[in-house]
C-alpha cells in the first residue's frame, strides 16, 4: 500500500500573497480562475506547484462541471516531485 504525505498550501493569488515566506517550504496549489492569467509570484512562494484555472470544465463520462487544473512543470518533474513524499 503506498501512502502520501505531504501539505499542499490551496488558495487564491491574492490571497498567498499574505502568508509569510515561512510557507515556502510547502507546495502552492493556487486558484486563480483565468486561462490568460497565470499564478504571479507571491512573496512566500516564487513559483506555484499547480493551478486550478476553471472550476466549470468537463470531462467526458463525469457528469456537471470539474475543476481544471495545470501542473507547473512536466510529467517527469510532478512524479519527481512526488516520488519523496510516497511510502
Amino acid at each position: 500500500m503506498c501512502w502520501f504525505h505531504f501539505v499542499i498550501v490551496y488558495t487564491g493569488n491574492v490571497f498567498a500573497s499574505k502568508f509569510d515566506p515561512t510557507f515556502s517550504m510547502y507546495k502552492l496549489w493556487v486558484a486563480r480562475y483565468s486561462t490568460t492569467q497565470k499564478p504571479t509570484a507571491v512573496p512566500a512562494w516564487n513559483n506555484w506547484w499547480a493551478w486550478q484555472y476553471s472550476s466549470t470544465g468537463s470531462v467526458p463520462g463525469i457528469p456537471g462541471n470539474v475543476d481544471l487544473n495545470e501542473f507547473n512543470g512536466t510529467i517527469d518533474e510532478l512524479r519527481s516531485s512526488l516520488a519523496g513524499d510516497i511510502e
